[in-house]
């Protein structure tokens, strides 16, 4: 009579041990699912966390790049720089350094530093190519060749001409042409002038296609171009010049620089006064301007 109930307790015993491991397995399950879940909240937050700064990083790359690529020089810069060009046996050409320039005896001289737009035909090509990707403070010695400076020297461009010419009294321009030599629309009776040219000229006539323009000159004016007298049609002039002077080729074409002058003629040369040499520079790069900076 006493064993069963004793079995029975057993049983009951072992039946509620394994439900409360069943239960205790539960629960552990449960909290380590539990557990997992927090950790893989980390993790995700952790990941986010870490694409977060990267994506920052990357960005902060990106704006320095930019930063320093805006800072650089390239075409459309605006750049002001200073220089000492140098032939190759050493001498000082030109400067913006007045120190320099001084010490080199250069006279008559601009030490304003120089300001240019990359890309203007103004300025050597092969200067401008040699200061591409400076930024504002950087210093560059180079050499520039003949073919990228100011070419070799030509023969043809060194032309004599004679001191007398003929000059017809009246010229006559198409009504553009004049808008483009003087800059400004033809009034009859208004004297204007040229820098090409050392005398005046009278509008004497004008319509909407030709304008016609008076040579004001009388004999004994002396313009670099001695009058030696004036007729109906013609002025007759004697060009009064000296070695160094310079004359123009005519309207765009340039100037020439006169190197020997004769009783009738005198010899004009329109080379480069560095065409045919090599020069070097020594540059400074003071301020480096791009758009939207």
């Amino acid at each position: 009579m006493l064993q069963k109930p004793v079995i029975f307790t057993i049983k009951k015993l072992k039946y509620n041990l394994v439900a409360l491991f069943l239960v205790a397995k539960k629960k552990r399950v449960k909290k380590t699912g539990h557990k997992a879940t927090i950790e893989k909240r980390g993790n995700k937050k952790a990941i986010y966390i870490a694409v977060v700064v990267v994506v920052i990083i990357l960005l902060l790359i990106l704006f320095i790049i930019q930063t320093v690529s805006d800072s650089r020089i390239k075409e459309g810069s605006v750049v002001t720089v200073d220089y000492t060009l140098y032939l190759e046996n050493g001498d000082i050409y030109d400067t913006t350094i007045e120190s320099v320039g001084k010490g080199a005896d250069l006279v008559d001289k601009d030490y304003s530093p120089l300001v240019f737009t990359v890309g203007d035909k103004d300025i050597l090509s092969g200067f401008q190519d040699e200061l591409l990707g400076l930024r504002s403070g950087d210093e560059k010695r180079f050499t520039l060749t003949p073919e990228r400076a100011y070419g070799e020297r030509l023969d043809e461009r060194v032309i004599e001409f004679p001191r007398n010419i003929n000059l017809t009294r009246y010229t006559y321009l198409d009504v553009n042409k004049f808008r483009s030599v003087f800059g400004k629309e033809p009034i009859i009776g208004e004297i204007v002038k040229t820098p090409t040219i050392s005398w005046d000229f009278k509008i004497t006539d004008a319509d909407e296609n030709k304008v016609t323009l008076e040579n004001v000159l009388s004999e004994g004016d002396a313009v670099r171009l001695v009058v030696l007298s004036v007729d109906e049609e013609y002025i007759y002039l004697r060009r009064n010049l000296n070695v160094g002077d310079y004359v123009s080729l005519g309207p765009n074409q340039g100037f020439a620089v006169i190197t020997e002058v004769n009783e009738d003629s005198f010899t004009a040369d329109a080379n480069p006064p560095l065409a045919g040499k090599t020069i070097i520079f020594d540059v400074k790069i003071t301020d480096v301007q791009n758009s939207g900076q």
